[in-house]
């Protein structure tokens, strides 16, 4: 199937671009968003401003990470008591189950292409409805995105992820022995995640509220400064701060901060069209 898809995968990531903009209610924020974020993407991942060992985490972290955690800090004081006593519907599991295996498929196959994207298409033509039937899908795209990454390691020689690599770094050739054995401990490790999640999520919600929410996340948000400067430097700050900014942007307009992803599948699409360089040319890159 790769093999033929393959030369529409630029022109499918338009559609889903055009399509995630369609869909806000405020499109001309939602286009500004996708705009900012994609030239965010196309200068980081084709400059030398900081060291390209380290773009992808210096962008995501700025997009998503400090820039969540800065504006939770600014409206969150505290953490809500926990219910620790709930149902695992069978029905809802299920078929949000084989609705994120669905989306994971789509995740693993279009590069660019994030979990929280193909959740959305997935949420609006699979009808998803409710908050519990949402988490279990978006946690199967997850779980499906990472193994597929794997397999298209063996399958189509590409690499989807940063856990992809590494393993193709460590084992090199990947054959069918090595595609059994990856399953096998996916399977195992999923199964032990699910029970252990189980019993410390109780532990956890018992206490989680008491913990001073703010002292926290100033602390995680000052580990990763941190980081950020001892691998980038201070031009890296500066990197990681025009991030923050272009992150707080959708909570302010109210528009989904997954178009954020644009940093990917906008440079994506550019690389895989060959019009990258019409555009650095026309940003004197």
């Amino acid at each position: 199937m790769y093999a033929y898809i393959k030369v529409w995968i630029p022109f499918l990531l338009v559609v889903v671009e055009v399509y995630m903009i369609a869909i806000e209610r405020n499109r001309l924020a939602a286009l500004l968003v996708c705009f900012l974020s994609l030239m965010y993407g196309v200068i980081l991942m084709n400059t030398h401003i900081i060291s390209q060992k380290y773009t992808l985490f210096v962008m995501l972290t700025s997009l998503f990470g400090i820039s969540s955690l800065v504006l939770s800090y600014a409206v969150t004081s505290r953490l809500p008591v926990q219910r620790k006593r709930f149902k695992i519907k069978l029905g809802p599991t299920i078929s949000g189950s084989f609705a994120g295996f669905v989306g994971g498929l789509v995740a693993g196959t279009l590069p660019g292409l994030g979990g929280s994207q193909s959740a959305i298409l997935v949420q609006k033509f699979g009808r998803i409805r409710g908050a519990k039937k949402y988490i279990t899908t978006l946690g199967t795209i997850n779980t499906i995105d990472i193994l597929m990454s794997v397999f298209s390691l063996y399958m189509i020689g590409k690499a989807r992820s940063g856990s992809a690599i590494v393993i193709q770094e460590v084992v090199g050739v990947i054959t069918v022995q090595n595609m059994v054995l990856f399953l096998g401990v996916a399977l195992f490790s999923c199964g032990v995640a699910a029970a252990v999640t189980l019993v410390i999520g109780k532990t956890a919600a018992e206490h989680v509220h008491k913990v001073d929410y703010r002292k926290m996340v100033f602390a995680i948000v000052s580990f990763l400064g941190v980081l950020v400067f001892v691998y980038t430097g201070f031009c890296g700050v500066l990197v990681c701060l025009t991030g923050v900014a272009i992150g707080i942007l959708p909570n302010l307009l109210g528009v989904k901060k997954s178009l954020l992803m644009s940093c990917l599948i906008g440079p994506t699409i550019l690389y895989l069209t060959g019009t990258d360089y019409v555009v650095l040319g026309m940003l004197g890159l």
